[in-house]
C-alpha cells in the first residue's frame, strides 16, 4: 500500500463517496448503524463457514462436490 498510497487514497474517496461500504473507510460513529445485532462467537463461527461453502459451492463447485 505503500507504494500505491496515491491510488489506494483515490479508491477510498471514490467508495465513500459512492457509499460503497465495502471498500471505503468510515469514520467512527457511522458504522455502528450497520449492527443489526450481537450473536454470541459460536453463531458467528457458523456464519462465517456457512458463507464461505456457499461461496466454495458457487465459485468451485467440484472442490465441494463430496458433500
Amino acid at each position: 500500500m505503500r507504494r500505491d498510497r496515491a491510488a489506494a487514497l483515490e479508491g477510498l474517496i471514490a467508495a465513500r463517496r459512492s457509499g460503497d461500504i465495502e471498500e471505503g473507510a468510515l469514520a467512527m460513529g457511522q458504522d455502528a448503524g450497520l449492527i443489526h445485532d450481537i450473536p454470541p462467537a459460536g453463531e458467528v463461527v457458523t456464519r462465517i463457514a456457512e458463507e464461505a461453502e456457499e461461496i466454495l459451492r458457487k465459485k468451485l463447485p467440484r472442490l465441494v462436490a463430496g458433500n
